[in-house]
């Protein structure tokens, strides 16, 4: 009798568990199946009421709160004037096909933030870019920097192009950029073009051997005295002047200004030199400026800012090639403010990105290291490029240099006037 009860005990404990636990698990079902049901209910609810809040006449509204505009609507607005109509593609798209009176400013630059910020946040703008992608991101940021009216164009030039408007080729009066730089381009600020197959001279130690009869001197902008660039500009030779913008010089009569900060590591083979951190380089902006204004005053024609390549090296700091190229925008916009030309030194990896914001470029070894082929990027916009061999023999790059309407030389590393021109 006692094992019978036994039995039935546990039975009833079993049965209670099962119980129990069937009841919990129709609980959840339950919860879940209201919880969903709810869901979709406010879902339903929600679609008409956003229909019904947008204004017919200011388009619809894209995922970041931004107005979208038909090709007609965007039209409408463009020909009634008053906006800043900006496309935000890179130059090159800019140039084969563009809505009339746009200004370029390419959303892919680094700096583009930097751009957008100084324009007028009182004004008016009608964005546009291909497709619509890269004006919605845009335009985000302009609201985000307090920008009140900003506009797209849904669909972007696909959908303009599909409605049958047309398109202007080409460059407009030099609109391309920011209205800073549109302003300089009204106060007809000008600079000193090198174009391909001149000829030069590079020294940059010593006394300045000044017989050379070429276009061109680049010679130091602090150790050349006034009266050797007075006298080559009376023979009608151009002068470059150099400096180094990437690293620190301890024997430049401004090195004492420079943070401790920013001085980073020693440079190879170059006693008394260290890196910059230009990824901070607004602590040494001032500086950099300052000799951009005695390039100024001592009147050379342009400027060769060297070492501005510092993110493929060993710089004690961490630098990005985004870094480089918010550097070496900000330093040839600065240059172009002052009437100089500049010229990009080496960053043969960035020459893409930097052929459209410098006059020409300068060049050491490109030949023995094989990678010449990105500077022709240049030569296709008039520009021209000038370089040196250190290793090399003459026979070995003079005829494909020559060829490519490159001006090549043979130097000694120490750049101290010799000289073996390819032309």
């Amino acid at each position: 009798m006692s094992m019978f009860k036994q039995i039935l005990k546990r039975k009833i404990i079993w049965l209670g568990g099962v119980t129990i636990l069937g009841l919990l698990m129709l609980v959840i079902f339950l919860y879940n199946f209201n919880r969903s049901k709810n869901i979709s209910g406010q879902n339903s609810e929600q679609k008409p009421e956003v229909k019904n809040e947008q204004p017919a006449e200011m388009g619809n509204e894209n995922n970041f709160g931004v107005n979208l505009l038909s090709p007609t609507e965007f039209k409408k607005k463009v020909e009634e004037g008053g906006y800043v109509i900006v496309d935000i593609r890179t130059p090159r798209e800019y140039q084969e096909g563009h809505i009339k009176g746009a200004i370029n400013l390419d959303f892919l630059q680094p700096d583009f933030k930097e751009q957008v910020a100084k324009m007028d946040r009182n004004k008016k703008y009608l964005y546009y870019c291909l497709s619509g992608c890269r004006s919605q991101r845009a335009e985000k940021l302009a609201r985000e920097l307090g920008f009140k009216e900003v506009y797209e164009l849904r669909g972007g030039l696909n959908a303009w192009k599909e409605a049958g408007y047309s398109l202007v080729t080409g460059q407009e009066n030099d609109k391309v950029g920011n209205q800073s730089e549109q302003k300089e381009n009204t106060n007809k600020v000008t600079w000193y073009h090198p174009r391909p197959g001149i000829t030069w001279q590079w020294q940059l130690d010593g006394p300045i051997n000044t017989s050379y009869n070429v276009n061109l001197y680049d010679i130091d902008l602090f150790d050349t005295p006034q009266s050797v660039i007075d006298s080559l500009h009376k023979r009608g030779i151009k002068v470059i002047c150099y400096f180094s913008a990437g690293t620190w010089e301890k024997w430049r009569p401004d090195a004492g200004q420079f943070p401790k900060d920013v001085i980073g590591r020693k440079l190879e083979d170059w006693p008394g030199e260290r890196w910059l951190n230009i990824a901070q380089f607004q602590k040494f902006a001032p500086i950099i400026l300052r000799r951009m204004d005695l390039a100024v005053k001592k009147k050379c024609d342009g400027i060769e800012p060297d070492n501005i390549d510092g993110y493929t090296n060993k710089t004690g700091f961490k630098i990005t090639a985004q870094d480089q190229l918010r550097y070496n925008k900000w330093l040839a916009r600065e240059a172009h403010k002052r009437g100089l030309a500049i010229a990009l030194k080496n960053d043969i990896e960035q020459v893409g990105q930097l052929v459209n914001d410098f006059d020409f470029a300068i060049n050491e070894q490109c030949f023995e290291y094989n990678e010449c082929a990105p500077l022709q990027a240049f030569i296709r916009q008039n520009k021209a490029v000038l370089g040196v061999e250190y290793e090399l023999k003459k026979k070995k790059f003079c005829p494909q240099a020559n060829a490519m309407k490159f001006s090549w030389l043979k130097m000694d590393y120490d750049l101290k006037g010799g000289r073996d021109s390819c032309r």
